[in-house]
Order: structure tokens, then sequence, then C-alpha cells
């Protein structure tokens, strides 16, 4: 067959509309339909100079053997942009049949969305489902700020899915070595966070949307990997053909070996060829048309408003990647409009000097609590374990994740936010506008991470990018500013919130507006709550992540990992590692009323303990509850005292051995004076 069909070159006539005319035909006693053959057959409507294409100005054609709709496919560059329902439209694949790649050979066996019919009664319907303004919980403590969750119902719902779907993940039967295995762990994995993400943490309205939507993608992902695993590469093709499965996606492809594994296998395959490679022998069964990419696919072609392009280029592997790495947050989606920034244009020259750094000191880091103004105080206990810390660099481990999680989650406010000058006014308005965003990408990016976190020296360059953008502080020179754009530009892929120019009226703080063109309002208790912030965010990150270091190999596992996750989570008040606000007079580790710590040091020893060592075995062996009374229960003030300066000491030197650098600590919550 594959002979006939290289050889066979010839030209069709053509109608009156420019059309091929392709009439139903059939080899002489063989009515049967291969792999090569057409089903259904029609012209591309774009030409491509590719291979075996001697003309140009030929439209491709696109048949299949086993598919009941021929769908449009574009072959050419093409501009990727965020749907208003939190997909990417065509190039979605799970949503609509994709150009085979190598790297993504799983997304032929993507579930399809079921018909109109079925859908509302499918036990997956919530994985096709569209998020609606009323299915959003505005959450208490937040003013009028909108930042909320998904409906409990809804996201009870996805847990049940995630649940089942992660007891096939943990029982598969597979080669654990294998590249497939590793992207269904990773799969997996996202999911998991997705979800927790969805239950857990309070987002706005446009990001709990896009949550839902990743949720759905990545449940269909891992649902892909599985089956691919567990059926598709185990079906038997030698004996029997079989029958063509038109709940899955399929794919498109120009490679003939790929469509007689597909067509034998029963996927839906499109074979993509320039007309004089259509043989004369081929059975046609009908001459269809195109189908366009429509909302009877469940697919929404109105962009996110006022989100700029995410790719624009070649269909390519790198463009499917890209869209990977995508999580809430990562074009900061908000309600500003775009401006022009003439001082993007300019390009950097190397021979102009640029302005010298404003901190020379910056990577030096004493193991002693601020003594900034706008620092509030750590509890002794955690000022004591800080002072104590050995800061041998022999001490240092070697571990493979020391690379991606030494630096900064958050800018480290004795570095960036100290000063009381100008310029410590404009980082602290750059950290503001992006603060949010940043925070929502944080949730999603941080568990899977593969790019290191920034430097503090980093974060001193996007901060300042930031300040060019919206002319936030004084003038520099064009020498100073290029140098900036360039450093800004070198480090952009670890800042996920990708700000552009943008026409921004106003900044909010801390319920009011603290800035508004040209005018400065932050008084000293925005100054203490914006440190506060970065402070108990840097270490809320940072336990997660030594966390995951230490307890790696469970941190691998779906179901330990769940376990391991709200562990974590349990030594905060709100639930989660990431809070759009701190709510004054809230209960937290750092609160200077022992009896109000004292359930959240002893789910920080509870963490601790599983812990190798000395220490967690010993701190697993202490109870702080002395007993109960009704519901209520009863603390040891003498025992919690034990646990505080054994497990923060701990805590602080086991940081410095595992990345180098000081431990961010807790803060008592500051209060605002009356």
């Amino acid at each position: 067959m594959d002979q006939d069909h290289n050889s066979a070159k010839h030209v069709r006539p053509r109608n009156r509309e420019g059309k091929i005319n392709f009439e139903p035909h059939f080899r002489p006693g063989d009515t049967e339909i291969s792999a090569t053959d057409a089903l259904l057959i029609a012209e591309l409507d774009s030409t491509y100079a590719v291979s075996g294409n001697e003309d140009a100005a030929e439209p491709l054609i696109i048949t299949t053997p086993n598919a009941d709709y021929l769908p449009f496919i574009d072959l050419g560059s093409r501009t990727v942009q965020l749907k208003r329902d939190g997909r990417w439209g065509a190039e979605d694949w799970t949503q609509w049949p994709q150009w085979f790649f190598d790297e993504f050979d799983y997304f032929p066996y993507v579930l399809r969305r079921p018909n109109a019919t079925d859908l509302p009664v499918h036990p997956l319907r919530r994985i096709w489902w569209n998020m609606k303004e009323a299915d959003f919980i505005k959450e208490n403590g937040y003013g009028s700020s909108d930042v909320g969750r998904l409906n409990p119902s809804i996201v009870e719902e996805f847990d049940v899915l995630h649940a089942d779907l992660t007891k096939r993940v943990l029982a598969c039967d597979c080669d654990r070595s294998s590249q497939t295995y590793g992207k269904l762990k990773a799969a997996a994995a996202g999911l998991q966070d997705s979800v927790s993400l969805l239950r857990d943490t309070p987002q706005s309205s446009a990001n709990v949307r896009a949550t839902v939507a990743i949720v759905q993608r990545l449940y269909l992902e891992t649902r892909a990997l599985l089956d691919k695993i567990e059926k598709w590469d185990r079906l038997s093709t030698l004996q029997q053909k079989h029958k063509t499965n038109p709940s899955i996606v399929g794919t498109v492809t120009d490679r003939l070996g790929l469509v007689y594994d597909f067509f034998a296998k029963g996927v839906p395959v499109w074979l993509v060829r320039p007309p004089a490679l259509i043989p004369r022998t081929i059975n046609i069964v009908k001459h269809g048309a195109l189908t366009r990419p429509s909302a009877a696919f469940g697919i929404v072609d109105e962009p996110w408003p006022k989100v700029p392009p995410f790719y624009e280029g070649e269909l390519s592997p790198a463009m499917y990647g890209g869209l990977h790495k995508w999580n809430p947050g990562a074009v900061c989606i908000s309600n500003v409009v775009s401006a022009n920034g003439s001082d993007r244009q300019e390009r950097y020259t190397p021979d102009e000097e640029a302005q010298p750094s404003r901190n020379p000191r910056q990577h030096l880091e004493p193991f002693r609590p601020s003594l900034s103004p706008f620092s509030s105080q750590p509890l002794l206990e955690w000022e004591n374990a800080l002072r104590s810390v050995e800061s041998d660099k022999t001490r240092i481990v070697d571990h493979p994740l020391k690379a991606i999680y030494e630096g900064y989650a958050f800018p480290n406010p004795y570095l960036a936010f100290t000063g009381d000058d100008k310029e410590t006014t404009a980082f602290i308005l750059a950290w503001l506008l992006t603060r949010e965003e940043w925070i929502n990408s944080m949730t999603n990016v941080l568990p899977t991470r593969q790019i290191p976190l920034p430097r503090m020296s980093e974060w001193t360059s996007y901060l300042r990018d930031i300040e060019l953008d919206f002319n936030l502080g004084e003038k520099h020179t064009k020498a100073w500013r290029r140098n900036i754009r360039r450093k800004a530009k070198e480090i952009k892929d670890k800042f996920p919130c990708s700000h552009q120019a943008l026409d921004v009226s106003a900044i909010e703080w801390n319920g009011h507006e603290v800035w508004r063109k040209g005018s400065v309002k932050l008084d000293l208790f925005d100054r203490r709550m914006l440190y506060y912030d970065v402070q108990e965010h840097n270490f809320r990150m940072e336990l997660h992540t030594l966390d995951r270091c230490i307890m790696a190999d469970e941190w691998e596992n779906t179901s330990q990992a769940v376990t391991r996750h709200r562990k974590v989570l349990a030594v905060f008040p709100e639930g989660s590692l990431l809070a759009v606000t701190f709510i004054p007079g809230s209960p937290r580790l750092a609160n200077e009323k022992w009896k109000i710590r004292a359930p959240y040091v002893e789910a920080f020893r509870a963490l601790i303990s599983d812990w190798p060592g000395d220490v967690p075995r010993e701190l697993a062996g202490i109870r702080m509850q002395s007993g109960k009374e009704g519901d209520r229960v009863i603390w040891s003030k003498d025992k919690m005292r034990i646990v505080e300066r054994k497990a923060y000491t701990f805590y602080c030197q086991t940081y410095f051995d595992y990345f180098g650098r000081t431990p961010s600590i807790p803060h008592v919550l500051p209060v605002k004076d009356t």
C-alpha cells in the first residue's frame, strides 16, 4: 500500500469553484476501507510548501479511514490566546484533534466531549462543565474584594473524580521507569495540587474559573496517559483490526506508519498529504466538508478580555510545552488597560555603564531578626532558634532540589523594603502591583516547579522593571533603564506573572488607596503589614519546600503527598499556603497568647516529627494535650515550651543545612494603633 501511495502521483480535475472533485470510488471487487482510504476526504483551506507538494499553491488533502468528521486544521503560524472559559480553544488538546508530535503521544487518547444528549448524564460531566457566575462563593473577611472559592458541592465532585483516578494511578501495573509513567506522575501531581487549590485557597473569580479549566485539563491528561499505558500500548493489532472508538479525540498526522497503527487500534485518525500523493486506487466513500471548532464541540472562541496572546509562532511541540506550563496568574488576569511604553523599545548596549547596586551587602544575611522599624517582632522562641544556627558551610547538604528552592518565593523584606527613601517606596508600589497575581501563580507553580526560585538580586531587577513600566520612581539615565530591561529579560522565566506596560490609575493595599498618579499614602501600619505579609509568605513557602526535600519519597507517592500537603496546611489558620489578606486578630503560630497558638504549635510538631533525626523522634514522643473538657482541648504549657524550643531550633538549623541561607521565621501579626 505504501508503494502504491508513493508512486501514483497525478493531477485531479477541479470544479468551477477551483476545488478538486473527489467522486465516490472503490477498487474493483474491494469496498473495504483501509488505513489510507477515505471514509471522508476534503481539501484544507490553506496552502503549504511541504515535502512532496510540487506546487505550493495546491491545498493539502485530509482524509480519514475511521472518523465521522473532518476537523479544520491549521498547519501554519498561529496566535494562541486564552479563551473566556479558561481553555485554549482549537489549540486545546482536550477539545480538538491536534497535529501529532512524539513528545505528546498521549494526546490522541484524551476523552472526547460527549454530545449534548449524553453529556448531562455522563459520569464525568464535570470534566467538560463550564463554571457560571453563581458557582463562585465570595469569602467572608475580604470586604468587597472579588475573592472567594468554587461552590463546595462542586469541589466535592472534583475531589471524588480525583480520588477515583488516583486509585487507578497508584494501582497502575507498568514500567515505572518509563517516560510515559513519569508524565503520568507529573500530571497526577498537578491534578492533586490544582484540586487542592480549588478546595483550600481563596482566589479571584477569574482565577477560580481558570483553575477549574486546569483541573479539567489535567484530569483528561492523567486519564489519557493511564489509558495509553494500560490499554492502548498493550492493544494487539497483529491478528485483528479493532472497532473505532469515537469516545476519544484522535489525532492528525502525515506519517503513514502512525495512520496504520492508529487505524488498527480503532483510534480516530486523519491523514494529511499533497493531492499528487492521493493514489488513483484509493477507496473514497464521501467527499466531506471541513468541520470548524465550534460550540457544538464545547469550544469557546471568545478571548479572555485584556489578556495578551500567550503564543505566537509556528505549530511545534514548543507551543504545547508552553501551554502546559501556564497557571492562573501567569498572564496577570486583571482589570487594567494596555498602554504603550516607549522604554520597552530601547535596546541595551553593553558599553554603556550601568548604575551600581543600591545594596552591595544584599547577600550578607545575619542570623538575627530584622531591626527595621517596619518589622513586627518574632516570638522569643523563634528569635533564639534563629540566633542558634551554626552557619558552617560544610554542613550544607547536596540534594537535587537545592538549586530549585534556595531562592525566595517572595521578596526578602530585609533587603527590599527596609529603607524610607523614594527608591524603597517605588519597590513597594511595584510589588503591590504584581502581588495578587504572583500569589495566584505561585499556588500552582511551586509544587512542580522546575525553574529555580529567584535570588534576591533577581527580585530587585524584576521590581525595578515594574517600576519603569509604571513610572513609580525617580527618573533614571537611559543606560540605567536599558540595563534593568536587559536584566529583566534574562530572568523572565523565573517570574510567571508577565507584567507589561499597563495603565493603572491607583494602587490599593491594606483596605485603602496608597497611590494615585504621583501621590503616595503609605502610613506606618501599611508598611508593617507589607513587611509581615512577605515575611509570613516566605516562611510558609520555605516550610513547604523543606518538607518536600526531606520527605521527597512520600511527595513522589500521590496518596502520601496528599497527607504531607495537608500536614503543612494545618500549621496555618487559613488552611492554605497563601493568603490574599491576613485578618487582624486571627489565631496563628506566632500569636503572643500561648493558648491561642497551641493548636498550630501542635500541627508544627506533628509535621516535624515525621522528619528523620533524633530531635523529630523526641518530638514524636511529646504529648502537648493534657486532657479535654467537653470538646475543648486542654494544653500543657510546659510541654508546649519544650516543643517550641526543640522544634524551632531544629527547623532553623535544618533549613540552613539544606539551603545554606537564613530561614524566614513567623512574626507577630501587626496591630493598628488606635
